[in-house]
C-alpha cells in the first residue's frame, strides 16, 4: 500500500519502481565534499557512451570500499546499465582545486607507494612521495601537496629510480669489503 501511495504521488519514485529509471549512487573521493550537488551530471559507460544523470538526494550511507560522501542520481533505464555495475561519474563543479597535474608516466611505485621525481637543480632530482587521491577523467592525478610550478620528471622517471637503487647497492657493496 505504501509503495502504491508513494508511486502515485512521486514520479521519480514511480519510475524507479517501474524500472523505467535506475538509481545510481555516486561516491566522491575521500575528503571531497560538495555543498551544492549539481542537478545534472554525466556517467561514462565502458562503451564510451555518455548518459546524463539527474540529482535526487544526498545518500545516507556511503560505499564501504571508497569511504567518500555519496549522492543519489537517476538515469533512464537501458540495456547498457546493469545493477551493481561500476561507472565513472563526471560532476560539473563551479569551484576549483589548487594543485599540480601529474601524468601517469611520471609516477613510479616503490615500497607500495607512488612517487615522483622533481627537479632540484639544473641536473639534479629528488624523489618525493605523493598522494593520488584525485584521479582526472583525462588521465593522471591532481596532487595538492606539491607547490605550483614544481618541475616534475615525466619521461625517464623509472630509469631514475633504477639508477638511484643501483647507486645504493654499489655504495653498500663497497662498505662490505672493508
Amino acid at each position: 500500500m505504501l509503495d502504491r501511495q508513494l508511486g502515485e504521488e512521486n514520479q521519480v519514485f514511480a519510475r524507479l519502481i517501474q524500472r523505467e529509471d535506475y538509481l545510481i549512487q555516486v561516491t566522491l573521493p575521500p575528503g571531497m565534499v560538495i555543498s551544492d550537488p549539481p542537478e545534472t551530471a554525466t556517467i561514462l559507460l565502458e562503451s564510451g557512451q555518455r548518459k546524463e544523470i539527474h540529482f535526487i538526494s544526498p545518500a545516507t550511507k556511503t560505499n564501504a570500499s571508497i569511504q567518500g560522501v555519496s549522492l543519489f542520481y537517476n538515469v533512464p533505464a537501458s540495456s547498457d546499465l546493469l545493477p551493481g555495475m561500476n561507472v565513472v561519474a563526471v560532476l560539473p563543479l563551479d569551484s576549483t582545486i589548487d594543485g599540480v597535474v601529474i601524468p601517469e608516466n611520471a609516477i613510479v611505485w616503490w615500497q607500495g607507494r607512488p612517487w615522483v621525481y622533481v627537479s632540484t637543480g639544473q641536473s639534479t632530482f629528488a624523489r618525493r612521495t605523493i598522494a593520488i587521491d584525485y584521479s582526472l577523467p583525462e588521465g593522471g592525478y591532481l596532487n595538492r601537496s606539491l607547490a605550483s610550478g614544481t618541475v616534475i620528471v615525466v619521461q625517464g622517471a623509472q630509469m631514475l629510480l633504477s639508477e638511484e637503487s643501483r647507486a645504493k647497492v654499489h655504495v653498500g657493496e663497497e662498505g662490505l669489503g672493508q
